[in-house]
């Protein structure tokens, strides 16, 4: 077979020297913002349109009108993850997807998100593809913490239990009595 008929797979793999100079392009995790709480949404648009993608969820206690149930949250909320060609494809229509708000970009294309962060999270999922809650915690009931911004900074506390929107409600101790406190996850760290 001559060198011309090989066409363009010919001069692709021309341009390159070694095998260790060979780049394969393969797809990648990118992440994809989605409007307010359509991520379900989102996914069955991406379902159609093919793409392989990746919205890891959550148990959580959903409490309304004295009763509480267990229901599917996300873990990433406004967030999933899709796999794309982040040089080839043409991923723009993406962001016309129906559910969609936008692709997280790292300048002009698609942040790729690392595979093994990927991995990792769909390690953690038991048999019904939910993450524990106990595998993502920080803290656990009982824990000792201790406060490292706000007006309460350097006071240790006894964590109590998580509450939603990131915050976390704490046991505190202070003019000599125990008050329960909410506060950010954030700006706590457990206590050595």
């Amino acid at each position: 077979m001559n060198q011309n008929t090989l066409g363009p797979i010919h001069t692709f793999f021309s341009l390159t020297k070694t095998d260790s100079e060979i780049q394969l392009i393969e797809k990648q995790w990118c992440a994809l913002r989605t409007q307010p709480r359509k991520e379900d949404y989102a996914c069955l648009n991406l379902k159609k349109q093919k793409y392989e993608y990746y919205y890891p969820k959550i148990e959580k206690i959903v409490r309304h009108a004295r009763s509480e149930k267990l229901a599917l949250r996300p873990l990433f909320p406004g967030y999933v993850f899709v796999k794309l060609d982040r040089l080839r494809e043409s991923w723009y229509k993406l962001n016309s997807t129906y559910g969609v708000a936008h692709v997280i970009l790292n300048s002009l294309t698609p942040a790729a998100v690392p595979d093994e962060i990927i991995h990792l999270i769909q390690e953690k999922e038991n048999n019904k593809g939910v993450v524990p809650l106990e595998v993502i915690r920080l803290f656990m009931t009982g824990d000792k913490v201790i406060i490292k911004d706000g007006s309460f900074a350097g006071q240790t506390a006894v964590f109590c239990d998580y509450t939603d929107n990131e915050r976390v409600e704490i046991l505190l101790s202070f003019l000599g009595r125990e008050h329960k406190v909410k506060i950010s996850a954030l700006d706590l760290e457990k206590f050595h």
